[in-house]
């Protein structure tokens, strides 16, 4: 009873994971984070979620700012 439980809470786990990712692609400028090192699906669903459109802003320097990210440049 416990083990199908969990089967199936990982089940609809991996479901909305899929999901949330799938819509972040739909995101303009997704393909732009997520090019940024150390930031994968998961960051920029929380991105996202905290910033909202991130179409408003003028390069990717202001949502490191934003986000509290301390990035450099690749040389």
């Amino acid at each position: 009873e416990e083990k199908v439980q969990k089967k199936r809470q990982d089940e609809q786990l991996a479901w909305i994971e899929n999901t949330l990712h799938k819509k972040c692609m739909e995101i303009p400028y997704a393909e732009n984070i997520l090019e940024i090192k150390g930031v994968g699906e998961n960051i920029l669903a929380g991105i996202v979620a905290e910033m909202g459109d991130i179409s408003r802003f003028d390069d990717v320097k202001e949502i490191q700012k934003l986000s509290g990210m301390s990035l450099e440049e690749r040389k």
